[in-house]
């Protein structure tokens, strides 16, 4: 349902900028979903079930997830992040050169 309204939103303002809002919306849609699968393995949980108070996580054991802030995270999640980002600018830099030359023009 918040992808459909963010839909029509982009669509709204896609008369106004001159963006592809399909691709706003999609990169706006996986990094939703990204955000609600990553929030599977914190030690909280993910409310799926709103309002009713159960957090569903993987693994089933609260204990056994990793706690956001952690060291685990700090050292281990945060520079495989880092290192895919660099990975991704560097694999399609042309593409990133290209796309920033059009709005110098």
């Amino acid at each position: 349902m918040f992808g459909f309204i963010a839909k029509i939103l982009l669509g709204l303002l896609g008369t106004f900028v001159m963006v592809d809002m399909n691709i706003v919306w999609w990169a706006f849609m996986i990094g939703f979903v990204s955000h609600l699968i990553v929030d599977f393995f914190t030690h909280e949980g993910e409310p799926l079930l709103f309002p009713i108070p159960i957090h569903l996580g993987f693994p089933p054991f609260s204990f056994l997830r990793m706690k956001t802030g952690g060291i685990l995270e700090k050292s281990f999640v945060f520079p495989v992040l880092v290192f895919i980002n660099i990975y991704l600018v560097y694999s399609h830099y042309g593409k990133f050169v290209e796309f920033f030359k059009g709005f110098l023009k």
